[in-house]
């Protein structure tokens, strides 16, 4: 059968009801994935991810029955295999095996028509639990679920707003074949769930946002178009079946070495990106210390700059004083000049006073040269009006003053 445009190889099928051919028909386009098992059964009779395991997918695989879980740790080592029983909360439940295998069941209503053993106490947690302690980013590629009449309860105990498998199948029949899923299908179609399949035994569920590429994948049974057979038909001798057990070991093995050097690879490249991881610590801190280098030269840029422009402030200030200085210089000058000159004229004001003073000192003894030749002229003229001759004679002296007068017309 075509899917997409390919061809699909030819597959064995391990399913009870060619589930896994319906599921490797949606998914052929992936080489590898993730998948939840509750009630997980046999590990490869009837086991719907054998196929897938085969392929080297992985997953979780939730199994109460303590035999079918042991067998489920020895087969599956690249599984997380959980012997555990699904409910509402953590704690304990009583699981009812039988002697039919995948017959064992939670409710002891349908443990009480399939001759079951006595309970047995397993521990019980919620799927969403689950969801959250094992899947992985990449999400959960399919649920199954086959829990003989605790689907509700197992569908209840999740959030399937915070982990959505891409498809989901549950089993909807009882054992009379009477359909089961009206008591809990309408949850998955309020979670955004769309049904895609019914094939006589399970419903199949697609979420929303993957139901345009894979609701058409759903759109039939398994048919010989998937190009399958039976597992359990092939292995038809003891030989086939101790050469398909020895080659499934072998493949299993095969997968194992693969594993470990996939973990030996990511532990190198986690090895690798640790030391990137530092390398680009340090590149940061060089970064960072480059960053504040940068910082400081130029604050020391901006001091420099503002110090210049101080600068050229304390030059222009000083250039302003030294010609303030040069006009008071030639002021000084100036008025050295002029005080010069002064001094000159005081030094001429200073002769010329003291040729005057010796002019006057000169004038000064002439003057008493002077004044003691009239004091003697007049001590000389007193002791003439004093003189006896001069009081003879003034009777004459009359005569002759009033003799002048008369010529010159006065008296």
């Amino acid at each position: 059968m075509t899917g997409g445009g390919w061809v699909l190889p030819f597959m064995l099928s391990y399913a009870q009801n060619y589930e896994d051919v319906v599921l490797r028909r949606v998914f052929a386009d992936r080489e590898t994935g993730f998948y939840v098992d509750v009630g997980a059964c046999d590990p490869l009779e009837d086991s719907v991810t054998h196929h897938f395991s085969m392929q080297g997918w992985h997953g979780v695989n939730i199994e109460p029955d303590a035999r079918l879980h042991a067998a489920l740790v020895a087969a599956r080592p690249r599984d997380v295999n959980l012997h555990a029983a699904i409910g509402p909360e953590f704690g304990r439940a009583g699981f009812f095996p039988t002697a039919t295998r995948g017959h064992g069941t939670l409710r002891a209503d349908i443990a009480a028509t399939r001759s079951a053993a006595p309970a047995e106490e397993v521990p019980q947690l919620p799927l969403g639990h689950v969801f959250a302690s094992y899947v992985p980013d990449s999400g959960v590629d399919f649920l199954k679920i086959d829990v003989e009449g605790s689907e509700a309860v197992v569908i209840a105990s999740a959030d399937w707003k915070q982990v959505r498998p891409r498809i989901i199948l549950v089993e909807a029949v009882d054992a009379e074949g009477r359909p089961t899923h009206a008591d809990w299908e309408p949850r998955l179609l309020e979670a955004g769930y769309r049904f895609g399949l019914f094939d006589g035994l399970n419903r199949f569920y697609c979420r929303d946002e993957d139901a345009d590429q894979l609701l058409p994948r759903l759109s039939a049974p398994a048919s010989v178009l998937d190009h399958f057979r039976l597992a359990r038909e092939v292995r038809g001798s003891d030989a086939e079946h101790a050469r398909a057990a020895a080659l499934t070991e072998e493949l299993a093995q095969a997968r194992d070495a693969w594993a470990r050097r996939e973990a030996e690879l990511a532990a190198a490249l986690a090895t690798e990106q640790a030391a990137h991881g530092h390398a680009l610590s340090a590149c940061a801190a060089e970064e960072a210390a480059h960053a504040r280098t940068r910082a400081e030269v130029s604050a020391q840029q901006t001091a420099l700059t503002r110090t210049r422009t101080e600068l050229s402030v304390e030059r222009a200030a000083l250039a302003r004083a030294r010609t303030e200085l040069s006009a008071e210089q030639v002021v000084h000058a100036r008025t050295r000049t002029e005080l010069s000159a002064e001094r000159a004229a005081h030094a001429q004001t200073r002769t010329a006073l003291a040729d005057a003073q010796a002019v006057h000192a000169g004038t000064e003894a002439r003057l008493g040269l002077e004044q003691a030749a009239h004091a003697r002229s007049r001590a000389e003229l007193a002791a003439v009006y004093t003189s006896t001759c001069w009081r003879i004679t003034a009777p004459l002296r009359d005569t002759v003053y009033f003799s002048r007068l008369l010529r010159r017309g006065g008296v």
